[in-house]
Parts: structure tokens; C-alpha cells; sequence
């Protein structure tokens, strides 16, 4: 009995220590990994955080340049306000490609973005916020950037009234934000819909998902377009993952104003509803 006991006794305070010495080993390794520099792939708030390895000490992230190889047309398709500026930059930082646009805004291509106004073979893939059967025929594949209504609205208002980095003032929401909205709710609506009709392969990114799950968003979406980077490679969206053009901070002016009414969210809510539902038809989900 007493030897029984002992042995007993000796189980657990080897147990112990053991749990004791694993429970260690990984303090002091998320502690040396939260201090270190970039550099060793870890999934951290759905970004790549990087923790120390000599291999990616020196490494640069490539020139943003033209292809010099012909590349597939490819639709980069959102409502406005959803991310594109922000899903291009990630693109590029990857790739080392220039993302195009069938627009030619001045500012973003002061900013690193030299295919504005480019939609021929030379860029990874085009913006567009048109959805015209015009449109949709001149693409051989899409990828359908999708973000939830009211924030889409609410970052599209923004942008019309205090430009890419901005917010609205508060005279613009009490004077303009009903109009828009009543206007703009039907084009959110209308604009996914009818890109989530399109004959090519399509590919689906939720800005939330961009959001949270960064690395595994990225990786996917370039899967879709058949391009390969290497782990180094995907190092450079780290390194400036916001880029110029990512809106700051949240907007305070329009406090004490519901912007959203109780009929207007249901509104949002079936619209939301029926776009995922088109999707999941679709097998791409949402």
C-alpha cells in the first residue's frame, strides 16, 4: 500500500512538472515572437505577423511594375466603397503587377497606382464599378470584391464628399445622406447582383474576410489568378498592408443622427440576404 501510494505521489509531481515545463517553453516563445522583428510566418489577427529568421532579413519586396507577359482579362468589380483601392494595393505588393482601371484618378496614381486609366493584357486585373452588359462581356474572368451595404454606403458618402481619406461633415449628412441613400441602396443591390450573373469564372472576396483573414484571402485570391509567389513574396503584404488609400479611423459627424432607420436596415438586411443567397447558388459563398 505505502509503495502504491508512493509511486502515486511520484506520478504526479512528474506530471507537474512537466506541465509546468511546457506551459514555460511556450510563454517565453510567444513572449520572443510578440518582441522580435518581421520575418517568421505567423497567423496573427488575420494579418502575416512575422516573427525573427535571418533567411528574410535583407529581403525586398519586388519594383510594381507592367507584365511584359500577356495576362488574362480580368475584372477587379465593386460597388464603390468597398475596398478596391485598398484590394489593388494588396495585389500589387504581392505580385510585383500593375492593377489596371477603366478610370483615371490622379491621386491614386500619384500614389503607386500607374494602371490607372490601363485595361489591356499588361495588369493583373482592371477596377471597375459598372456593371452594364457592355462591361460584363469585355471580361474572360471577374473577381467580385463584396462588402456589407451600410458600411459600403457609409464609406462611398465619404469618398464623394471629403475624397479618399476623409469623412463627410455634418451639414453633408443632414442635407445630402437621405437622397444618396435612397438612390445608392437600389445600386448596391442591383450592382452584385448582376455581377454575380457573370458567364466567366468569378471569384468572390468579402471585405470582412479581406479584413480579418488577410493572408489566407490574398493566397486564395491568387490561386484564382494563376499567379505564384513565394513566401517572401507574401512578406511584402505585411509590410505596408494599409497602403495610402485605406480610409483612417472612425467618422464622428454624424453623431446623435441614425443614419440607418429601422425600415431602411430591413431593407439592407433582405437585400444582404438574397446577394448571399445568389452566391451560395453559386457555389462560391459568402
Amino acid at each position: 500500500m505505502f509503495r502504491r501510494q508512493r509511486c502515486s505521489k511520484t506520478l504526479v509531481i512528474t506530471v507537474a512538472i512537466a506541465v509546468t515545463y511546457i506551459l514555460a517553453c511556450n510563454f517565453f516563445t510567444l513572449y520572443h515572437l510578440s518582441k522580435s522583428k518581421p520575418n517568421y510566418f505567423v497567423h496573427k489577427y488575420g494579418l502575416l505577423y512575422l516573427g525573427h529568421l535571418q533567411t528574410f532579413k535583407n529581403w525586398t519586396c519586388k519594383p510594381v511594375l507592367f507584365s511584359k507577359t500577356p495576362l488574362q482579362s480580368t475584372a477587379l468589380a465593386s460597388y464603390p466603397g468597398s475596398g478596391n483601392s485598398w484590394l489593388r494595393h494588396l495585389l500589387q505588393q504581392t505580385t510585383g503587377i500593375v492593377t489596371g482601371s477603366e478610370y483615371v484618378d490622379f491621386s491614386l496614381k500619384y500614389h503607386g497606382f500607374l494602371g490607372e486609366g490601363v485595361t489591356n493584357s499588361s495588369v493583373l486585373v482592371v477596377k471597375t464599378h459598372e456593371y452594364g452588359n457592355t462591361t460584363l462581356m469585355k471580361y474572360d474572368r471577374a473577381v467580385l470584391l463584396v462588402r456589407a451595404p451600410e458600411e459600403a454606403l457609409l464609406a462611398e458618402f465619404n469618398r464623394r464628399y471629403a475624397g479618399h481619406l476623409g469623412h463627410a461633415q455634418k451639414l453633408h449628412f443632414k442635407k445630402e445622406w437621405k437622397p444618396f441613400l435612397f438612390e445608392e441602396m437600389d445600386n448596391w443591390f442591383n450592382f452584385n447582383k448582376r455581377w454575380l450573373t457573370f458567364r466567366g469564372k468569378l471569384h468572390i472576396v468579402k471585405y470582412d474576410e479581406l479584413i480579418q483573414n488577410t493572408s489566407a484571402e490574398i493566397v486564395a485570391l491568387l490561386k484564382f489568378l494563376n499567379i505564384s509567389v513565394s513566401s517572401k513574396e507574401l512578406l511584402c503584404v505585411v509590410r505596408n498592408v494599409d497602403g495610402h488609400f485605406k480610409r483612417p479611423g472612425t467618422n464622428h459627424n454624424y453623431s446623435g443622427q441614425k443614419l440607418y432607420q429601422p425600415s431602411i436596415k430591413q431593407t439592407l438586411a433582405s437585400y444582404w440576404k438574397e446577394i448571399t443567397m445568389l452566391a451560395h447558388k453559386k457555389k462560391l459563398g459568402l
